[in-house]
C-alpha cells in the first residue's frame, strides 16, 4: 500500500472516529483541527487523472487524489521534471512518475525548451592546455557574455578544435558523451554563459526538484560555460558559492559541468561546423549549409570555400590569381644580377650599362640604340 493511500485511509478513519466522538460528546463542545487536503495527499485536479479514477477531498472537492499515475504534461514550468520521452511531469508529482517513464532532467528555460541533467561531472578541466584561442568561438567581453546561448554549437566546435590540434577538452567531452535512458551521445552539451546564468537564477527551484528526484543539487564551485572570454586561455565560469562570474583559466581544476539538453522536438539544431563564411568569395566555388541555431531560430546560409576558378588558387578564405613569374634573362653581355620575378620570387636579370646621351638600352638586343629608333616585329635598330 502506498504512503498516500495509507494517508487517505487513515484520514477517512480519523473522520469517522471524529464523527462518532462528536455524536457521543457533543455536550463537551471540544474542537479538533482537521488536516488539510494537501496534507492528506489530495494534491491534484480531476482533469489530470487518467480515466477519471480519483478520490475527492472531503473538505474541498476540487482537490483530488489520482488513483492511477498522473498524466504527463507540456513542459511549461521551471522545475518541471523532464522524462525520457521529452514530456514532463510536475515537480509535485515526483513520487508518482509513470512506471514506463524515466526522469532525465529538470526544466530551467521554458521558452528555449532547455533542461539540466540530474547530476554533474565533478571537478575536471576545461582543456588540457590554455595557450590556445579557438578562432571559431566568439570571444565575449564581460558585459556581453550572458548573451551567448550557443552552447550546443560551441560544444561541437570546442571538441573538433581540440581533436585537430592534439589536446583534450574534458568539459565539452563530458557533456557531449553524457547519456540517459532515451538520450544518446551528442544530445547533451556544455551550456553557454547565457544558459548557465538562467540555471543559477533559478537555483532554488531546480535544487528542490533535484532533491525530490534524488539527483545531485547544483554545486558550489566554478560551473564551466562553453563561452570564451577576450583574455586568451580563459573562459567564463560562474562561481556559485560567492555568486559571481570569473574568467577562469581553461586548465583550472575546480570547475565542473552540468550538462544541458534541448527538449524541442520541432527542429534539429545545425551548427554548420566548418562553414565559416557569410558569402562565397570572388572566383570561388563554395558548398553551403543552412544554419539552425540552438533555439531553432534561422542562423542563415553559411559557406565553405572548396576550390577556385581556373587561374586562381585558395589563399586563406580568398581566391587569388595565380602569378606566372617572369623568366630569367639570357644572353647578357654585361653581367647579371638578381631581380624580382613579379611573383614574390627572384630571377636572373642582365646588367644594364650606361648608354650615351641620345641612346637607350634595349633589353632584347642587349645594346644601346638611338632614342629615335623603335624596333617592331622582326625589325631591329642598329646598336650604337
Amino acid at each position: 500500500m502506498s504512503k498516500i493511500t495509507k494517508k487517505i485511509l487513515g484520514a477517512s478513519l480519523s473522520l469517522a472516529a471524529f464523527s462518532f466522538g462528536y455524536a457521543q460528546n457533543v455536550q463537551a463542545q471540544s474542537c479538533v483541527v482537521l488536516p488539510t487536503c494537501e496534507e492528506l495527499g489530495y494534491t491534484d485536479i480531476a482533469a489530470r487523472c487518467e480515466n477519471g479514477e480519483l478520490l475527492k477531498c472531503p473538505f474541498d472537492e476540487s482537490k483530488v487524489f489520482c488513483r492511477s499515475a498522473p498524466t504527463t504534461k507540456v513542459c511549461d514550468t521551471i522545475g518541471d521534471i523532464l522524462l525520457d520521452d521529452k514530456t514532463c511531469i510536475a515537480a509535485a508529482d515526483s513520487d508518482n512518475i509513470p512506471s514506463d517513464r524515466t526522469p532525465i532532467g529538470v526544466i530551467f528555460d521554458v521558452s528555449r525548451k532547455l533542461a539540466i541533467a540530474l547530476e554533474d561531472s565533478g571537478y575536471l578541466k576545461w582543456a588540457s592546455r590554455y595557450d590556445d584561442d579557438i578562432a571559431e568561438l566568439t570571444n565575449y567581453q564581460s558585459s556581453k557574455k550572458t548573451s551567448d546561448f550557443s552552447g550546443r554549437s560551441n560544444t561541437s566546435i570546442i571538441i573538433a578544435h581540440g581533436n585537430s590540434n592534439g589536446y583534450d577538452t574534458p568539459a565539452a567531452d563530458y557533456a557531449y558523451n553524457y547519456s540517459t535512458t532515451g538520450t544518446q551521445q551528442g544530445d547533451w552539451y556544455l551550456p553557454a554563459a547565457g544558459e548557465v546564468k538562467l540555471i543559477y537564477d533559478n537555483k532554488d527551484i531546480l535544487n528542490k526538484s533535484l532533491s525530490q528526484l534524488g539527483g545531485t543539487e547544483l554545486g558550489t564551485s566554478y560551473c564551466w560555460s562553453s563561452t570564451e572570454c577576450s583574455d586568451k586561455g580563459r573562459v567564463w565560469a560562474f562561481y556559485v558559492q560567492n555568486d559571481y562570474w570569473t574568467n577562469y583559466l581553461k586548465t583550472g581544476s575546480k570547475g565542473y559541468v552540468r550538462p544541458v539538453i534541448s527538449f524541442n522536438t520541432s527542429c534539429t539544431p545545425n551548427a554548420c561546423s566548418g562553414y565559416t563564411l557569410s558569402s562565397c568569395p570572388a572566383n570561388g566555388n563554395c558548398s553551403t549549409c543552412d544554419k539552425v541555431n540552438d533555439d531553432c531560430s534561422n542562423g542563415g546560409k553559411k559557406y565553405k570555400l572548396d576550390s577556385c576558378a581556373s587561374g586562381y588558387e585558395i589563399s586563406g578564405n580568398e581566391c587569388k590569381k595565380i602569378c606566372i613569374p617572369d623568366e630569367d634573362e639570357t644572353g647578357c653581355r654585361y653581367g647579371t644580377y638578381s631581380c624580382s620575378d613579379g611573383c614574390g620570387g627572384t630571377r636572373i636579370c642582365c646588367d644594364i650599362p650606361d648608354c650615351p646621351t641620345g641612346t637607350r638600352w634595349n633589353t632584347k638586343q642587349q645594346c644601346c640604340i638611338r632614342t629615335t629608333c623603335y624596333p617592331s616585329g622582326n625589325l631591329r635598330c642598329p646598336c650604337y
